[in-house]
């Protein structure tokens, strides 16, 4: 895979409690620099980012909704995500309330996906598993919950629970081939090209790393 190629499927990150704008700033450069998909913060940075990005059209300002836990209302992640959209916010990529899927409330995750899709469309949503909590059967349900929900992604993890894996990526495209729109998204613990290219060749079409990780693969 070349470089442009790969670049266009990462995001890059700074989402954890200590990053600082001096962080913030200089990762919007790496994005800008190189081509990548898009830039994703905690919610009080991305008015930031947006300014910093702003006269451009490929890389996109992008933050989390009810991160890391997902266990916030339903009315609390949609009033999120209109405000992050508000503020310049162009990707979003929520948290599953991972409660409901193991209580087996599959139409309410449902509802709640396709409310805060509603409310943030044309923009991506990317719903998180978190995977690595997860046994094989709770994946593959997870997985299928959030594509009925009308998730454009369905992403491995939040990297706060744990590392991703290839097997996880494998169970996620299995569960979701029969949802052409579905793309998957592979985060934490994503730390070497080769396992990239590994991934992709399983069916992950997005990549998550942090700031960090870019400086340790790529420069």
């Amino acid at each position: 895979m070349r470089d442009q190629e790969l670049y266009r499927m990462l995001d890059i990150s700074c989402v954890r409690q200590i990053h600082t704008e001096t962080e913030i700033r200089r990762m919007c450069e790496i994005a800008l620099e190189n081509d990548l998909a898009a830039v994703f913060v905690m919610p009080h940075a991305i008015s930031f980012v947006a300014r910093l990005l702003k006269g451009q059209q490929k890389v996109k300002p992008a933050s989390v909704v009810s991160f890391p836990a997902g266990a916030d209302s339903t009315a609390v992640k949609i009033y999120q995500a209109q405000e992050l959209y508000r503020q310049g916010c162009r990707e979003f990529d929520m948290v599953m309330n991972l409660s409901w899927l193991r209580d087996g409330r599959y139409e309410d995750i449902r509802k709640e996906i396709g409310l805060i899709k509603r409310s943030v469309e044309p923009c991506s949503l990317k719903v998180i598993i978190e995977a690595p909590l997860l046994c094989e059967q709770e994946i593959r349900l997870a997985c299928r919950a959030a594509a009925e929900g009308g998730a454009d992604y369905v992403k491995t993890g939040t990297g706060w629970a744990g590392a991703s894996d290839c097997r996880m990526v494998e169970i996620m495209a299995d569960a979701v081939k029969e949802y052409e729109h579905v793309k998957i998204k592979a985060a934490g613990g994503i730390d070497s090209r080769a396992k990239m290219e590994e991934m992709y060749a399983l069916g992950c079409r997005r990549f998550g790393i942090g700031i960090q990780t870019w400086e340790k693969i790529f420069m």
